[in-house]
This record gives C-alpha cells, structure tokens and sequence, in this order.
C-alpha cells in the first residue's frame, strides 16, 4: 500500500489538481475533493562576498512566493522567514540573507 504521490510529470508555471479514492480487490470508495497543487521551485543559492552573505534566487512568474529557511529537517522543523525583501532582476527575484553560524540551512518557497 502507497500513501505517497510523485507526479514526476509536472512542470514549473502550471497548477495541477489532484484526487485520492481506495480500492481493493472487492471495493472502491468515493474520489476525495481535488487539491490544487504546484511543482516545487528550484532555489538558486549563491554564497560569497566578504559577509559571507548568501543570495537566493527565483522566477519571476513566482512573485507571490516567500522565501523560509531551516537549520534542520528534524520534525518538528521550524522554518524562519527570510525577512530581507526581494529584488527583481532581469526575471528574477533575489533576496540578500545573511549568513548564520550553522552546519547546514535549508531553504524553501512558499505561498504566504
């Protein structure tokens, strides 16, 4: 049994809609409501500069979208704002963060 999806077929700027039923050999139950859903973003993380500040960067079809960071993917993960407010540029949106003293930081987009 599978209680996990990976549309491996989606594409960035396109909303998909999603339902889940059950089956077994004797039974199908009633399709769920759709959920809207949207491919993942890919980050561009870019360190350097003498602060050693890092700078993210997404589309700008994105606009919408806010940047989160982590120091860890533990659960229960507490995921920070990136408080530092993206520029557009030449298609892109960049936002200057600096840098904290961690092993590892995780970044993500979401919709507010």
């Amino acid at each position: 049994m599978s209680t996990n999806f990976i549309d491996s077929t989606s594409t960035n700027s396109r909303s998909y809609f999603y339902a889940v039923l059950s089956t077994n050999a004797d039974f199908e139950s009633v399709q769920s409501t759709s959920i809207l859903a949207a491919p993942l973003l890919a980050i561009d993380v870019i360190a350097g500069g003498e602060s050693l500040d890092l700078w993210l960067s997404w589309p700008e079809w994105a606009a919408d979208y806010a940047a989160y960071r982590a120091t860890s993917l533990t659960p229960p993960v507490t995921w920070e704002l990136v408080t530092k407010s993206p520029q557009d540029s030449n298609g892109m949106f960049e936002a200057q963060v600096p840098a904290i003293k961690s092993s590892s930081q995780f970044f993500r987009l979401t919709r507010p």
